[in-house]
C-alpha cells in the first residue's frame, strides 16, 4: 500500500523535503494568481509553488502550473523545464519552432527564448525554473 505524500507546511528550510500531490486543486490555499500577457481569452493561471524560500541556489523554483484556454505572450527570463500532466497547447518560439504540448511532453528550454502559448484544453504542468546567473558556481 502507498500512501499519498502530504506537504510540509514550512518549505523555509533548505534540508526540509517538501512534496505536493501532481492534482492538487488549484482554488485550495497556497496557489497563487499570475498574470500572463494575455491575446485572447481568459488564462485563469494558477501556480502552486513547490519550495518559495530556502532553495540553495540563486534561482530555483518548482511549481504546478495551470491554465485554462487561451492565448498568452510567455518571455523566458531562466531556464525553465517542464512536463506536461494534463491539457493541450501549442507553443511557438521566437525562433520558429513550434511544439505541440500534450500528457507527457517533456521539454527545457533556455532562458533569452520567448514564445506564444495557444492553450487548447486546460493544461498543468510541473515545471522547474533555475538560473546559473549570479551564482558563484
Amino acid at each position: 500500500m502507498t500512501a499519498k505524500a502530504k506537504p510540509v507546511s514550512s518549505p523555509h528550510n533548505p534540508a526540509a523535503i517538501v512534496t505536493l500531490e501532481a492534482d492538487d486543486d488549484p482554488g485550495s490555499p497556497g496557489w497563487i494568481g499570475i498574470e500572463l500577457d494575455t491575446v485572447a481569452g481568459n488564462a485563469n493561471c494558477r501556480v502552486r509553488r513547490l519550495r518559495s524560500e530556502g532553495a540553495v541556489t540563486k534561482v530555483h523554483r518548482a511549481a504546478l502550473f495551470t491554465a485554462q484556454p487561451c492565448t498568452f505572450h510567455w518571455n523566458f527570463d531562466n531556464d525553465e523545464s517542464w512536463i506536461v500532466l494534463s491539457g493541450r497547447a501549442t507553443v511557438t518560439f521566437d525562433t520558429g519552432v513550434v511544439l505541440e504540448l500534450v500528457p507527457g511532453t517533456i521539454a527545457s528550454v533556455a532562458a533569452g527564448r520567448s514564445s506564444t502559448w495557444v492553450v487548447h484544453a486546460p493544461i498543468r504542468k510541473f515545471l522547474v525554473v533555475s538560473s546559473a546567473r549570479g551564482s558563484n558556481a
